[in-house]
């Protein structure tokens, strides 16, 4: 028996190997060759024939090994459906999608009996993969931060009475813009995570069959819908809406519970909601840092993702239609976008531009792999 397990996870040894190289091309090139992904699918079928004639012909349980495959066929399904989902709402690149894809469906094969379904098998390596990314560049914003204050803390004295005041009043201009659009994410965010507590509560019995949703799910889905739900949130109605059923059901259940128990579990849920809108604020500092930069107009080219601001100053200035703005996205700019904006950007006398540094996302996929195949759950759970 621990022969076999053995054998089963021996194709770790690939994965590492295509996990590696895609991360290293993903860090040095920003992007990962299709031939590392041809290669990892030819060799996930070479493992899996390999298996079925080691089962089939010398361990004699052929039926106990097919339910394993069908259920890494259908986790590979699972996958596949989640990463068209995060290609198609422009989060992921193409290769990172199928490289995820990949790693789902090349698990070692007990580790599909770990988990309740195949999609839960595809949404642990996704959290997981996107808990790391959150170490990662919570980490490294709190470095830029601290070395960044640390800064602006020893030139306070030395600056200008004036240049003081006008730092002052641009932090109050700051908040004064922001602080409406965060209390409408917050109070949003806050019911959107009391509906999915219900939801869950509601339907557990079927749900725990196919996946374990808890506040972690609930936390990733709501962080890669944020910006369509923030932007809901913000529309004078919703907002009202929001306040109207958040009073309600609060106010509901401090009078339907003397001890007061669900009220303060309700109320909690609106910390994950606060961490949830800091979180992103971090994440939207942190990606102005290290994202954007300035280029050569002329090392502009196919597939250079340019900063947001360059696309909507193009469409302002009618070179770009609504239509052709939603095509740029995380693929980058076609050939003839990228000569239609060195076009215009030369006729304004501009010789640099600003692009975007893409985030390499394939050492977090590489290290969600890794972290559940050791763990076999997700990294972090949150309460529920």
């Amino acid at each position: 028996m621990m022969t076999t397990a053995l054998i089963h996870y021996a194709i770790l040894a690939p994965l590492i190997w295509l996990g590696t190289v895609s991360s290293l091309d993903d860090w040095r090139f920003g992007k990962i060759y299709r031939q590392r992904i041809v290669f990892g699918l030819a060799v996930g079928a070479a493992w899996y024939a390999s298996l079925a004639a080691l089962h089939a012909g010398f361990l004699g349980d052929g039926p106990a090994f097919a339910g394993l495959l069908g259920r890494a066929a259908l986790t590979g399904l699972a996958a596949l459906a989640i990463a068209f989902g995060m290609w198609w709402a422009d989060v992921w690149s193409g290769g990172d999608a199928k490289l995820y894809a990949v790693f789902a469906l090349l698990l070692p094969l007990p580790m599909y009996e770990r988990f309740p379904s195949p999609l839960a098998a595809a949404l642990v390596l996704l959290i997981n993969s996107y808990a790391v990314a959150f170490i990662v560049i919570s980490a490294d914003f709190l470095v830029r931060f601290a070395r960044r204050a640390a800064a602006a803390a020893k030139a306070w004295p030395q600056a200008e009475a004036d240049a003081r005041a006008g730092r002052r009043q641009e932090i109050r201009d700051y908040l004064r813009a922001n602080a409406p659009t965060w209390i409408k994410g917050f109070f949003g965010f806050w019911l959107a995570m009391i509906l999915m507590r219900l939801a869950r509560t509601h339907t557990q019995a079927g749900l725990e069959g196919v996946v374990h949703w808890d506040d972690t799910t609930a936390f990733l889905v709501l962080f890669l819908a944020f910006r369509p739900l923030h932007r809901l949130f913000q529309r004078r109605v919703v907002f009202v809406l929001v306040g109207a059923g958040l009073a309600a059901y609060l106010i509901y259940l401090f009078r339907s519970d003397p001890g007061g128990r669900a009220f303060a579990e309700a109320a909690a849920v609106g910390y994950w909601s606060l961490g949830l809108m800091a979180f992103r604020q971090v994440y939207s500092y942190w990606c102005s840092l290290v994202e954007v930069r300035e280029v050569p107009l002329a090392e502009l080219k196919a597939h250079t993702l340019v900063a947001r601001t360059v696309v909507e100053e193009m469409a302002e200035a009618g070179k770009l239609s609504s239509e052709e703005k939603r095509q740029i996205g995380v693929e980058g700019l076609t050939e003839e976008f990228a000569i239609r904006i060195r076009e215009h950007y030369a006729s304004l006398g501009r010789e640099r531009i600003k692009i975007d540094s893409t985030i390499p996302f394939a050492p977090f996929l590489f290290a969600g792999l890794v972290a559940t195949t050791l763990l076999r759950d997700v990294m972090i759970r949150l309460n529920g």
